[in-house]
């Protein structure tokens, strides 16, 4: 009777076991994100800012465009992300770091600095912003390794880039989210 009750209690253990890393080990499944959700994403991320909502940019979704970029303008207040990298990113993981990026630029202030700054220089800013953007998904919630999981992704879809001089290229963005816990 007790070996059959041992039986049981490890089956269910291995049971419970599976679905475990069923549902943790699963790759999510890959649906786009409407402006409600990414909306809801940016809305996360400010509030780990510590300012007032008043005072931080304004996003903007701009729609019916495939490039896969978004960007930070402090001149008029705003964020904006193009649909073609909400396309791009698979998850709310990947669109927070998109985000927390560009919340970064904001919260360093890179835009007020000289844009004909040295190519090195914005390259460092650019790494920073990689840096405290991630800071900001892990404050409110959001898988970190998925930023590094973007970023192999656009490496994969564009090469590692070196044309554009003021960003550092994937692989520099890849090797500095190689964190144990993301298998790196």
């Amino acid at each position: 009777m007790i070996r059959k009750i041992f039986i049981v209690i490890c089956a269910l253990i291995l049971i419970t076991t599976l679905q475990y890393y069923a549902f943790v080990k699963a790759p999510p499944i890959e649906v786009e994100l409407t402006n409600q959700q990414i909306n809801q994403i940016y809305e996360n991320l400010l509030k780990y800012t510590g300012l007032s909502r008043s005072m931080l940019p304004k996003l903007i979704i701009i729609k019916n465009d495939a490039i896969i970029n978004a960007y930070q303008d402090s001149s008029n207040n705003v964020i904006a992300i193009y649909s073609g990298m909400i396309k791009f990113s698979a998850n709310k993981d990947e669109i927070s770091a998109v985000l927390a990026h560009e919340i970064a630029h904001f919260m360093l202030d890179h835009s007020a600095l000289n844009p004909t700054m040295n190519s090195d220089y914005q390259t460092i800013l650019e790494g920073n912003a990689d840096k405290f953007g991630v800071y900001l998904m892990m404050r409110a919630g959001y898988d970190t390794c998925k930023a590094r999981d973007l970023w192999i992704k656009l490496r994969n879809s564009n090469g590692d880039y070196e044309y554009n001089s003021d960003h550092p290229n994937y692989s520099y963005r890849i090797w500095q989210f190689e964190f144990p816990m993301c298998g790196g």
